[in-house]
């Protein structure tokens, strides 16, 4: 890949190999459509997002990361979450693999800003999945009534003195 300006705000790679995964500071969207990361481009995009406190989109719905590597930004995206300073949408595809860990994203995520989660389900969907998925938000609204969060509709504001739960 040629060097990219550090300046670079928006980043969209479609089919793509990388062996390495450019440093962006200023990176605020990026989308990943098909692609494929090696273990050292995987560490410093996965490095460089939890870094970041502009990123405004983030869509990994559609590049088919292996589920290792999906795994580590579900696990790392509450903390990646709760840095930003601004609304973030975030683009996910859901698996009966995933399903705990983008539970655990929506009840980890502390952030002052609104957060968006965009689901999008694999071929594993099926009806009990999508009933646990609705259970958890369920769960999320009576927790949110319970500690006084503040919540309207999908968009819920959790401080960062809110007490949620611990990472198991």
């Amino acid at each position: 890949m040629a060097t990219l300006p550090q300046t670079l705000r928006k980043l969209c790679l479609s089919s793509a190999t990388m062996s390495t995964f450019p440093t962006l500071p200023k990176l605020e969207k990026l989308d990943l459509w098909t692609v494929a990361l090696t273990s050292d481009a995987f560490a410093s995009l996965s490095a460089q997002l939890a870094a970041s406190d502009s990123l405004v989109r983030l869509k990994l719905a559609e590049a088919n990361l292996p589920k290792d590597q999906l795994e580590t930004i579900l696990y790392t995206l509450p903390r990646v979450l709760s840095r930003q300073k601004q609304v973030c949408c975030v683009h996910l595809s859901v698996s009966i693999e995933t399903e705990m860990l983008v539970t655990a994203v929506l009840f980890l995520t502390r952030n002052t800003r609104y957060v968006w989660l965009d689901l999008t389900a694999d071929d594993s969907l099926d009806l009990a999945m999508s009933q646990r998925l609705l259970a958890a938000l369920e769960e999320l609204e009576t927790y949110a009534a319970l500690h006084g969060i503040e919540y309207f509709g999908e968009w819920f504001h959790s401080p960062r003195r809110t007490p949620w739960l611990a990472p198991a």
